[in-house]
């Protein structure tokens, strides 16, 4: 465990200085954190809320086949990559000196992600469509952004106070739980449904997690 974290903290090292000496041709410091981002944060997190016995119980998992369970792990990982991607694209209102390299590492994360499928032994093909399943996913929780921070500010009188990046990565967050809940029941969600609550817990997480890392890098 000791030696296992102390790798982690000479890679991050590592990654800071990467990031400080980038140049605008060099693409290795934008891929290093591409993939910082998906095995550090996004895939462990999607990995261990499939496991939660929690989580498979608001899933209903004892009643489904393994083929549900696959898809719904596909789910789980696509919205945990959608994450940092809502991220990245407000930190031009924090970062406007890095927004070049950000939005760099905001699209290579969907290209590491194929390759990395492809280096586990999953065809190119179907790693293909886990990369354009991640960029329909996002596009259909960016379009319900504007009518969800809406909802908040008439419902919540603090949320009126947040800053325009607090709103946009709160009604990113509840865009997604919701989103990924329907397509984890197939769009036979029940208002209330549990498994909401449950993924905007977990997805906050994440989005603190990946909001402090693109901070402090």
């Amino acid at each position: 465990m000791f030696i296992e974290s102390f790798l982690k903290i000479i890679r991050y090292g590592v990654l800071k200085i990467m990031k400080k000496m980038w140049r605008s041709d060099d693409k290795r410091p934008i891929i290093a954190t591409a993939n910082h981002i998906l095995e550090e944060m996004a895939l462990p997190s999607g990995f261990r809320t499939f496991r939660d016995a929690s989580f498979r119980s608001l899933a209903r998992f004892e009643k489904l086949p393994v083929s549900e369970h696959d898809r719904i792990f596909n789910e789980l990982i696509v919205s945990a990559i959608c994450v940092p991607l809502f991220c990245i694209e407000r930190m031009k209102e924090y970062k406007v000196e890095e927004y070049h390299f950000w939005q760099n590492v905001g699209k290579a994360i969907p290209q590491q992600f194929q390759y990395k499928l492809m280096s586990m032994g999953l065809d190119g093909g179907n790693a293909k469509l886990m990369r354009e399943l991640i960029t329909l996913r996002y596009e259909e929780y960016e379009k319900f952004l504007p009518k969800i921070a809406e909802v908040h500010v008439q419902e919540s009188a603090d949320f009126k106070n947040f800053s325009n990046f607090a709103r946009y990565l709160g009604a990113a967050i509840h865009s997604t739980a919701i989103g990924t809940a329907d397509h984890i029941r197939r769009g036979d969600m029940k208002p209330g449904d549990p498994l909401v609550t449950y993924l905007i817990h977990w997805l906050m997480n994440l989005q603190h997690s990946s909001v402090d890392f693109v901070r402090k890098l």
